[in-house]
Parts: structure tokens; C-alpha cells; sequence
């Protein structure tokens, strides 16, 4: 991302904690606490006052003041969704805004938002100036879950299959209080969590007594209660020892979801699976699905059904599962069809197969040492122990970030943005997320790079060409993540008086009324921001008022109006107009440029 306070040097960019990437948009927090959005934004997912596509970071408004450029969201947290985005604000409010069809915003409508809506409080949902207090939120395709400052689990969206865990199947355009467990018909009785995931119409959460939760969509089993009944209110995950028996549960420290199957880190350090096993995504040596947790197997004794994986992380793709093992390893297992498990093959996998060492790719005793990894649709992504981004799996858009679009079978070293042809040089990061074709990572410098689909604009680079069916809307390699605003006039002093009564237009230029003053020539001192970042007044400008005209040339009374513009790295006035002018006078203007 381009630094804020100087967005035409390529070499700076806005520095970033926390990016997240959804189907084909893309959300960050910057290191300045301020959340930015690019990519598609058809229903408004950017949160930018527009529903026009972005090729570069647009600052997500400011909900109390949405039609000021200058003025953005502050976040801790954000979290893309399919075509909705949430967020944490600073403030410690949830704030969601884009696709609402099904009040996935929360904002008790169901109307697109363009900027970020205040999820209303549950206590008070009709009251506008009323928000959720939150510590997590988490997007799925048409619903969203949080966790409320209060330790209470809420949710609210699409319904169909019991997402919401309120005891019912309505959409709810306002937080529901996910109910309580053990008293599910209570209303005022709900779910203490300490995480929730969203899948695509099914829910998890971790509970605060430690216990693994899953409501909503059952077809597969991804519930893991032992059954395949849909459940409209938290049904506890049985106990991998004593699955038949209700009221035992699967503690856990993690919960992921991914399209139809589920994943848990235990608290006892193994990795567990259930649900759809189509592609082997459940790792437990087998292709059948699973309404309770099977125990993911050891990569050491696959056959042994006692033995398990023990993991730090998993994670969830569409038909396959990531996981750091508590080795330092990467393991992989589930579909393969594009080499998204990295172990040097395309054949699916039932059990953990090593993801391959990048030094050493044929050495099947060998693997990726990991701290991180997420899973794609059909790629997959990690950040090295050495602290490198490696990439494997389909690259048809060139996701892998490694100068190609063939598909690999082994990790591959995401390349070095500042040396994309030099193979032994990669990108250093701390963080990656993997959207359905492109992928994100926050460097160690705190940068931001982006690489793979660019269909609409989601690597937030516009030197990188964008459009549907466009072959050449991608990139191969980590492209910076460039932030350009617009400046914004915040003031205007001609000589040491100020303007009152700014009019913005929606080019962000700004009309004024000149105020009285002697006959001479004065500076134009212009204020402005860039990225919300205030920058070094303009004062190239100059005004100069003339003595009065013979009668009737000009209007007899008045002021002068005078539009301002300022646009990238050129402040710019003109487009006079002499209309009720305070003083007979004639007038000309001067103005610097600064391309």
C-alpha cells in the first residue's frame, strides 16, 4: 500500500496489522488503526460510499460521518464475508456494511449499506444510536456471527438452516442471542463464548466452559452431535471416546469451518474432523463422512486409530484441511486435484500427508516447517519457521505468487516483490490469507502484498490490469498493495481569514464564498488531508482583489464564489463565478501545479 502522506512514491506503502480476503474483495486494518478495502464491490463491501469497483485501497468511511473522504473507520478487527464485511471498531462496536439481502449487516434492514452500518444492540435493536459491543466477528457467506463484549455468543443473517442458533429458521436483521445450550427455549439465556467461526450455512463456536458448539446446516454431518438433523440451536459436539453419549463434549482451543466439514484443535493438542469426507478432508482414513469428531490421523501411524495429529492451528478449505502440527510441520489431506496438500502428488489423501520441504521436494522424510498456513478454494498458503511465504496448489491465476501460472505440488517460495525473477529470494511475512483465487500477506515490514486474480481490482494495485474474463487481470508475483486517496479540503484561509461554509461536491472539490477584503493580492492557504492524514498546508495560491469597476459592469453587492479543487499531487483552483460580491471589485487568480 502507497504511504498516505506521500501516495505518488511508489516505494512507501501504508503498513498493515491484519488483512483478510474474501471471494474477490479485500480488507485490511493499517498500522494507523484505520480499515481499508478494495476489490469488487458491487453490493457495497467496501465500505467506501460507492458501489464502484476499487483497484487500490479505499478508506472505509467513517459511520458518523460517511460522506466526509477524510474521515475513515477505526478498527481492531476485520472480517470478509462473501459480499459483506465486518468489523470491530476501536470504539469496541461492530460494524458491518455491503450485501444485506438477508440482514447479514444487523442493522434491522435489509437494505445494501455502502458504508459501515452500527449492528444494532440486541437489548434495543430499534434504537439507531444503540450498537453491539464485540471482541470477534466472523463473516460466512450470507451470515455473521460475533462475540459481544459481554462473553455472549450473537448472530444474525440468512437462517435457513438454523445458523443463527436462536431456535428458529427466520432471517434476523438484528443480533440473536444464540441460546443457551442447556436451556435452548429460554430467550433470555444464551451461549458464552470465547471464538465462533462461520461456514457456509453452518456455525461453531468455542464455549467458555471450553466445550466445541455447532449449529445450522447438518446434511454432511459437520455438526458433529451424531446425527444429520439440521439443529437451530447449539447442539454440543460429542465426545470423540463416547460419541452416543449426550452429554459428553469435545473440548477445544480452535474451531474452523469450511464449506461442509469442520475442524478442531482439542484441548488435549490432537486434531479432530467430522462431516463431509468426500475428497479425505477429514483425515481419518477414510472417504465416509462423519457425524462426530474422528480423530485426524498420525502421519507417523496412519492405520492406528488411536494415534492422532497433535496441531497448534487448522484450517479449513472448501474439500481439503490445513494444519501446523505441534512439530513445527505443515500436514495436509483431502483433495488434491490441483496439488493443494503439497506433498508432490495430485492424488487425494484420507490421512496428513508431510506438505514437502521447498529445499528438498522429493525427500518424502522431509517437510515444511510452518507458524501459519491458510487454505484456499483450491490453494493453499504458509509462513515459513525462517519466516518466508511459500504457496501450493492451483495457480491458474497465478495465486502462488512464484513468476507462473502452472500448478504446483510442493510448496513453492513466494517471490520477493523487489526481485521477482531471482527464484532464491522470496517474500518475508507474518501473516497470509488465501481468498477463493488470490492471496494476501502482511511482510515483516509491515507492508502489505497481494498477488494472483485481479478480475476486480482485488490485489488493490491499479498498475495491474482488472476485468471479468480478462487473461491479463492477474499478477504471478506479490504485487505492493497501493494506497492512493484522493486529497480532501479540510480549510481554506484567504490571507489569515478563514472560509465558513465549505460546499463539497461529489468530485471532492469545494465551493466557497470569498470573504471582503482591501484591493491587493493575498495567499490562499489550503488545508487538506490525505488517507485521513493531514499534510503540509498549500499556500502557492494567490487572490488578488481589485478596486471597484465603473457602475454596472458588476453586481452592486455580494460575495464571489470560488470553487476549489485539489486532485493526486496537484492543488488546483478556478471556476470563478461573480455573483452578490461584497465589494465592487475585478479579480484574477494565480495557482501553482505540482505534478
Amino acid at each position: 500500500m502507497r504511504d498516505p502522506a506521500d501516495p505518488t512514491n511508489t516505494s512507501q506503502g501504508l503498513k498493515a496489522v491484519q488483512v483478510s480476503t474474501g471471494y474477490s474483495h479485500s480488507l485490511a486494518v493499517g498500522s494507523n488503526g484505520y480499515a481499508y478495502a478494495w476489490g469488487d464491490n458491487q453490493y457495497g463491501q467496501l465500505g467506501n460510499n460507492s458501489t464502484n469497483n476499487s483497484t487500490v485501497p479505499a478508506l472505509v468511511r467513517d459511520p458518523a460521518d460517511p460522506t466526509n473522504t477524510s474521515q475513515g473507520l477505526k478498527a481492531v478487527q476485520v472480517s470478509t464475508g462473501y459480499s459483506h464485511s465486518l468489523a470491530v471498531g476501536s470504539n469496541g462496536y461492530a460494524y458491518a456494511w455491503g450485501d444485506n439481502q438477508y440482514g447479514q449487516l444487523g442493522n434491522n434492514s435489509t437494505n445494501n449499506s455502502t458504508v459501515p452500518a452500527l449492528v444494532r444492540d440486541p437489548a434495543d435493536p430499534t434504537n439507531t444510536s444503540q450498537g453491539l459491543k464485540a471482541v470477534q466477528v466472523s463473516t460466512g457467506y450470507s451470515h455473521s456471527l460475533a462475540v459481544g463484549s459481554n462473553g455472549y455468543a450473537y448472530a444474525w443473517g440468512d437462517n435457513q438452516y438454523g445458523q443463527l442458533g436462536n431456535n428458529s429458521t427466520n432471517n434476523s436483521t438484528v443480533p440473536a442471542l444464540v441460546r443457551d445450550p442447556a436451556d435452548p427455549t429460554n430467550t433470555s439465556q444464551g451461549l458464552k463464548a470465547v471464538q465462533v467461526s462461520t461456514g457456509y450455512s453452518h456455525s461453531l463456536a468455542v464455549g467458555s466452559n471450553g466445550y466445541a458448539y455447532a449449529w445450522g446446516d447438518n446434511q454432511y454431518g459437520q455438526l458433529g452431535n451424531n446425527s444429520t438433523n439440521n439443529s437451530t440451536v447449539p447442539a454440543l459436539v460429542r465426545d470423540p471416546a463416547d460419541p452416543t453419549n449426550t452429554s459428553q463434549g469435545l473440548k477445544a482451543v480452535q474451531v474452523s469451518t469450511g464449506y461442509s466439514h469442520s475442524l478442531a484443535v482439542g484441548s488435549n493438542g490432537y486434531a479432530y474432523a467430522w462431516g463431509d469426507n468426500q475428497y479425505g478432508q477429514l483425515g481419518n482414513n477414510s472417504t465416509n463422512n462423519s457425524t462426530v469428531p474422528a480423530l485426524v490421523r498420525d502421519p507417523a501411524d496412519p492405520t492406528n486409530t488411536s494415534q492422532g495429529l497433535k496441531a497448534v492451528q487448522v484450517s479449513t478449505g472448501y474439500s481439503h484441511s490445513l494444519a501446523v502440527g505441534s512439530n513445527g510441520y505443515a500436514y495436509a489431506w483431502g483433495d488434491n486435484q490441483y496439488g493443494q496438500l503439497g506433498n508432490n502428488s495430485t492424488n487425494n489423501s484420507t490421512v496428513p500427508a508431510l506438505v514437502r520441504d521447498p529445499a528438498d521436494p522429493t525427500n518424502t522424510s522431509q517437510g515444511l516447517k510452518a507458524v501459519q498456513v491458510s487454505t484456499g478454494y483450491s490453494h493453499s498458503l504458509a509462513v515459513g519457521s525462517n519466516g518466508y511465504a511459500y504457496a501450493w496448489g492451483d495457480n491458474q491465476y497465478g495465486q502462488l505468487g512464484n513468476n507462473s501460472t502452472n500448478n504446483s505440488t510442493v510448496p513453492a517460495l513466494v517471490r520477493d516483490p523487489a526481485d521477482p525473477t531471482n527464484t532464491s529470494q522470496g517474500l518475508k511475512a507474518v501473516q497470509v490469507s488465501t481468498g477463493y483465487s488470490h492471496s494476501l500477506a502482511v511482510g515483516t515490514d509491515g507492508g502489505n502484498t497481494a498477488w494472483g486474480d485481479n478480475q476486480y481490482g482485488q490485489l488493490g494495485n491499479d498498475g495491474i490490469p482488472t476485468g471479468e474474463n480478462n487473461s491479463k487481470a492477474k499478477s504471478p508475483v506479490p504485487a505492493p498493495v497501493v494506497l492512493n486517496p484522493q486529497p480532501v479540503i479540510t480549510s481554506v484561509r484567504f490571507d489569515q481569514t478563514p472560509l465558513s461554509g465549505l460546499r463539497r461536491g461529489d468530485d471532492g472539490s469545494v465551493n466557497a464564498l470569498t470573504p471582503a477584503h482591501l484591493p491587493g493580492t493575498v495567499t490562499v492557504s489550503v488545508d487538506y488531508t490525505i488517507g485521513g492524514a493531514p499534510q503540509k498546508p498549500d499556500t502557492t495560491l494567490r487572490y488578488t482583489y481589485t478596486p471597484a469597476t465603473p457602475a454596472g459592469v458588476l453586481p452592486q453587492a455580494g460575495g464571489e464564489g470560488i470553487l476549489l479543487a485539489l486532485a493526486t499531487g496537484t492543488v488546483s483552483m478556478g471556476g470563478v463565478l461573480a455573483s452578490r460580491r461584497h465589494r465592487k471589485e475585478t479579480h484574477s487568480l494565480s495557482h501553482a501545479s505540482h505534478e
